[in-house]
């Protein structure tokens, strides 16, 4: 019979002094890239994947909001940081199906003409997995009607007479 073995779920892949100096590296390049795009250029011997790895590890562990991409065909990485997010904070807030099935009506009822599926997800502000849920009940609601099938469906408000 075997002998039950642990490990740690993550492994330190970085020593302290790399840790720092990774760091500082993110802090001096999100600095840099407010004006200029930035860059790391790794030596012949390091490993992109791993490297990137380490940045990603680092920067989450520093709540640093940056994305880190290898540069095909070359020993590199980029590295963007986008404007005006928060690390842990959704970019979307969700709202309620009720909210979202009042605006899909709101934007076909004020449409003059029968608008495709991505026309009215762009005009109401929803996902595109909302709205599957979302028309199916307004269909089956009669709410809305469907007219084509496929890539030429189209949809439009359904008046009361």
């Amino acid at each position: 019979m075997g002998v039950l073995r642990t490990e740690p779920k993550r492994k330190h892949i970085v020593s302290k002094a790399e840790y720092v100096a990774l760091c500082n590296i993110l802090k001096d390049a999100r600095e840099i890239a407010k004006t200029k795009h930035t860059y790391y250029d790794l030596d012949d011997d390091e490993n992109v994947i791993a490297t990137k790895k380490k940045f990603q590890m680092v920067a989450e562990k520093e709540n640093i909001d940056v994305v880190v991409r290898r540069i095909r065909g070359t020993n590199s990485l980029s590295f963007t940081f986008p404007k005006n997010s928060r690390r842990g904070e959704s970019k979307r807030t969700r709202i309620s199906s009720k909210e979202c099935k009042r605006r899909i009506l709101s934007v076909l009822e004020q449409s003059k003409k029968p608008m495709r599926k991505n026309e009215i997800i762009r005009a109401a502000g929803i996902s595109g997995s909302t709205w599957n849920t979302r028309i199916k009940e307004l269909l089956g609601e009669g709410c809305v009607d469907r007219h084509g099938q496929r890539r030429e469906t189209r949809y439009t408000f359904k008046k009361w007479s």
